[in-house]
Protein backbone atom coordinates (compact mmCIF):
# COMPACT_ATOMS: atom_id res chain seq x y z
CA UNK A 1 0.00 0.00 0.00
CA UNK A 2 2.84 2.40 0.82
CA UNK A 3 5.10 1.43 -2.07
CA UNK A 4 5.32 3.72 -5.08
CA UNK A 5 4.43 2.49 -8.55
CA UNK A 6 8.11 2.43 -9.64
CA UNK A 7 9.02 0.40 -6.54
CA UNK A 8 6.25 -2.10 -7.27
CA UNK A 9 7.30 -2.27 -10.92
CA UNK A 10 10.95 -2.90 -9.98
CA UNK A 11 9.96 -5.53 -7.42
CA UNK A 12 7.80 -7.47 -9.85
CA UNK A 13 10.33 -7.27 -12.68
CA UNK A 14 13.30 -8.13 -10.48
CA UNK A 15 11.44 -11.16 -9.10
CA UNK A 16 11.22 -12.46 -12.66
CA UNK A 17 14.65 -11.35 -13.89
CA UNK A 18 17.13 -11.56 -11.01
CA UNK A 19 18.12 -15.16 -11.84
CA UNK A 20 17.96 -14.86 -15.63
CA UNK A 21 21.74 -15.35 -15.68
CA UNK A 22 21.23 -18.90 -14.38
CA UNK A 23 20.29 -19.85 -17.95
CA UNK A 24 23.36 -19.12 -20.05
CA UNK A 25 23.25 -19.48 -23.79
CA UNK A 26 24.22 -22.88 -25.14
CA UNK A 27 27.22 -21.40 -26.96
CA UNK A 28 28.63 -20.22 -23.62
CA UNK A 29 28.34 -23.69 -22.08
CA UNK A 30 29.93 -25.28 -25.15
CA UNK A 31 32.77 -22.77 -24.92
CA UNK A 32 33.32 -23.52 -21.23
CA UNK A 33 33.48 -27.24 -22.01
CA UNK A 34 36.46 -26.56 -24.29
CA UNK A 35 38.59 -26.23 -21.16
CA UNK A 36 38.84 -30.03 -21.29
CA UNK A 37 39.81 -30.13 -24.99
CA UNK A 38 43.44 -30.84 -25.83
CA UNK A 39 43.62 -28.02 -28.39
CA UNK A 40 40.58 -25.75 -28.07
CA UNK A 41 39.69 -23.69 -31.11
CA UNK A 42 37.74 -20.45 -31.02
CA UNK A 43 35.57 -18.74 -33.62
CA UNK A 44 36.26 -15.21 -32.41
CA UNK A 45 37.72 -13.05 -29.65
CA UNK A 46 34.46 -13.08 -27.67
CA UNK A 47 34.52 -16.88 -27.49
CA UNK A 48 38.18 -16.73 -26.42
CA UNK A 49 37.22 -14.28 -23.64
CA UNK A 50 34.37 -16.53 -22.41
CA UNK A 51 36.76 -19.49 -22.40
CA UNK A 52 39.47 -17.55 -20.54
CA UNK A 53 37.08 -16.48 -17.79
CA UNK A 54 35.95 -20.06 -17.18
CA UNK A 55 39.52 -21.34 -17.48
CA UNK A 56 40.55 -18.93 -14.70
CA UNK A 57 37.74 -20.32 -12.53
CA UNK A 58 38.74 -23.92 -13.34
CA UNK A 59 42.46 -23.28 -12.81
CA UNK A 60 41.73 -22.11 -9.28
CA UNK A 61 40.47 -25.62 -8.47
CA UNK A 62 43.49 -27.93 -8.89
CA UNK A 63 41.97 -30.60 -6.63
CA UNK A 64 39.01 -30.94 -9.02
CA UNK A 65 41.40 -31.09 -11.98
CA UNK A 66 43.31 -33.94 -10.33
CA UNK A 67 40.13 -35.89 -9.60
CA UNK A 68 38.90 -35.49 -13.19
CA UNK A 69 42.26 -36.57 -14.60
CA UNK A 70 42.42 -39.59 -12.26
CA UNK A 71 38.87 -40.67 -13.19
CA UNK A 72 39.60 -40.37 -16.91
CA UNK A 73 42.80 -42.40 -16.48
CA UNK A 74 40.74 -45.08 -14.68
CA UNK A 75 38.23 -45.11 -17.54
CA UNK A 76 35.49 -43.63 -15.37
CA UNK A 77 34.45 -41.01 -17.90
CA UNK A 78 30.87 -40.77 -16.62
CA UNK A 79 32.13 -39.86 -13.16
CA UNK A 80 34.53 -37.33 -14.66
CA UNK A 81 31.67 -35.82 -16.69
CA UNK A 82 29.61 -35.49 -13.51
CA UNK A 83 32.35 -33.43 -11.87
CA UNK A 84 32.74 -31.32 -15.02
CA UNK A 85 29.00 -30.64 -15.00
CA UNK A 86 29.19 -29.73 -11.31
CA UNK A 87 32.00 -27.24 -12.03
CA UNK A 88 30.02 -25.62 -14.84
CA UNK A 89 26.95 -25.43 -12.60
CA UNK A 90 28.97 -23.81 -9.83
CA UNK A 91 30.45 -21.32 -12.29
CA UNK A 92 26.97 -20.44 -13.53
CA UNK A 93 25.77 -19.94 -9.95
CA UNK A 94 28.71 -17.73 -9.02
CA UNK A 95 28.53 -15.57 -12.17
CA UNK A 96 24.78 -15.44 -12.83
CA UNK A 97 24.30 -11.92 -11.45
CA UNK A 98 26.89 -10.55 -13.89
CA UNK A 99 25.18 -12.39 -16.75
CA UNK A 100 21.76 -11.04 -15.66
CA UNK A 101 23.10 -7.49 -15.72
CA UNK A 102 24.58 -8.05 -19.20
CA UNK A 103 21.30 -9.52 -20.52
CA UNK A 104 19.31 -6.60 -19.15
CA UNK A 105 21.76 -4.11 -20.65
CA UNK A 106 21.74 -5.83 -24.03
CA UNK A 107 18.09 -6.82 -24.43
CA UNK A 108 16.15 -4.47 -22.15
CA UNK A 109 17.97 -1.15 -22.43
CA UNK A 110 15.48 1.77 -22.48
CA UNK A 111 12.55 -0.66 -22.04
CA UNK A 112 12.19 -0.51 -18.25
CA UNK A 113 10.46 2.85 -18.05
CA UNK A 114 8.15 4.55 -15.57
CA UNK A 115 6.45 7.45 -17.36
CA UNK A 116 9.43 9.37 -18.80
CA UNK A 117 12.08 7.89 -16.51
CA UNK A 118 14.27 5.07 -17.76
CA UNK A 119 14.85 2.66 -14.87
CA UNK A 120 16.88 0.08 -16.80
CA UNK A 121 20.15 0.83 -14.96
CA UNK A 122 18.44 0.79 -11.57
CA UNK A 123 16.63 -2.43 -12.51
CA UNK A 124 19.91 -4.08 -13.52
CA UNK A 125 21.54 -2.88 -10.27
CA UNK A 126 18.67 -4.30 -8.24
CA UNK A 127 18.91 -7.69 -9.96
CA UNK A 128 22.69 -7.70 -9.56
CA UNK A 129 22.50 -6.67 -5.90
CA UNK A 130 20.86 -9.91 -4.78
CA UNK A 131 24.17 -11.69 -5.29
CA UNK A 132 26.33 -9.02 -3.66
CA UNK A 133 27.14 -8.35 -0.04
CA UNK A 134 24.01 -6.97 1.65
CA UNK A 135 25.79 -3.76 2.64
CA UNK A 136 26.14 -2.78 -1.03
CA UNK A 137 22.41 -2.03 -0.94
CA UNK A 138 23.31 1.08 1.03
CA UNK A 139 25.09 2.40 -2.07
CA UNK A 140 21.81 2.49 -4.01
CA UNK A 141 19.80 5.71 -4.22
CA UNK A 142 17.29 5.99 -1.38
CA UNK A 143 15.28 8.72 -3.12
CA UNK A 144 15.52 8.00 -6.84
CA UNK A 145 13.31 10.57 -8.56
CA UNK A 146 10.97 8.87 -11.04
CA UNK A 147 8.59 11.74 -11.71
CA UNK A 148 6.80 14.59 -10.02
CA UNK A 149 6.33 13.59 -6.37
CA UNK A 150 7.28 9.98 -7.18
CA UNK A 151 10.40 8.35 -5.79
CA UNK A 152 11.78 4.85 -5.54
CA UNK A 153 13.80 3.66 -2.56
CA UNK A 154 16.17 1.30 -4.35
CA UNK A 155 17.70 -0.21 -1.17
CA UNK A 156 14.19 -1.16 -0.04
CA UNK A 157 13.50 -2.85 -3.37
CA UNK A 158 16.81 -4.71 -3.05
CA UNK A 159 16.05 -5.86 0.50
CA UNK A 160 12.58 -7.13 -0.45
CA UNK A 161 14.07 -8.99 -3.44
CA UNK A 162 16.68 -10.62 -1.18
CA UNK A 163 14.06 -11.68 1.36
CA UNK A 164 11.82 -13.11 -1.35
CA UNK A 165 14.78 -14.97 -2.84
CA UNK A 166 15.70 -16.46 0.54
CA UNK A 167 12.09 -17.45 1.21
CA UNK A 168 11.82 -19.18 -2.17
CA UNK A 169 12.19 -22.60 -0.65
CA UNK A 170 12.86 -25.57 -2.86
CA UNK A 171 14.27 -29.07 -2.37
CA UNK A 172 17.77 -27.69 -1.74
CA UNK A 173 16.77 -25.24 1.02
Amino acid sequence: KNLSSPELMLLILSAFFHDIGMSPEEKEVLTWRKVWDDEPEFENAEEQKIYSEFNRFYSARPEQQEIIERLINQGKNTNADTIKAYLITEYIRQTHADRAREIIEKDWNNKIVYRDTDLTVEFAQTCYSHNEDALTLLDLDKNFLCGANTIACLPLVGVVLRLADILDFDAKR
